[in-house]
């Protein structure tokens, strides 16, 4: 999983996780909360992660279930081409039918739409920045009321 700025982040036991460092194929982990945890857990490989110091705070489960939300349904985005409404929509369904507890925490779309559409659009091309960045293939070709239309296969 993705932070907000793109770094890596992992859950386990309820705790979230940043990436501290890499150490050929060791990752190191610490706890989000910067100041005052000392909590740690080391990975080796593919191997599920190990807890080398424990943390002196609760887990927050809200916020790591918005995190998932929000983290599923950006994987969603990127793979599907459906409006982003239905998507939310359908995860928020989903969500429901496994937490209906939890559903009254998560975000409302108009909340997270800018983020999303940040997200769709990521797949898109740049726009060009001045008309010479701008190529069309093919003729322009004349009708009869002046009007043009684009020939490719003339």
């Amino acid at each position: 999983m993705d932070t907000t700025k793109g770094k890596k982040c992992l859950i386990f036991d309820e705790y979230r996780y940043l990436r501290d460092r890499i150490r050929n194929t060791t990752t190191y982990w610490r706890c989000e909360k910067l100041t005052g945890c000392p909590g740690r857990a080391i990975q080796k490989g593919d191997e599920p992660p190990v807890i080398s110091s424990p943390h002196n705070h609760d887990p927050n489960k809200e916020q790591n279930g918005i995190t998932k939300f929000k983290s599923d349904l950006k994987f969603r985005i990127r793979e599907e081409q459906v409006s982003l409404k239905q998507l939310y929509r359908s995860e928020l369904i989903k969500w429901y039918t496994f937490n209906p507890d939890d559903v009254c925490n998560l975000p409302q779309f108009h909340q997270i739409k800018t983020s999303l559409y940040r997200v769709k659009n990521e797949n898109y091309p740049p726009l060009p920045r001045s008309i010479n960045e701008v190529s069309i293939e093919g003729t322009l070709n004349y009708i009869k009321n002046a009007l043009f239309f684009l020939a490719q296969y003339i």
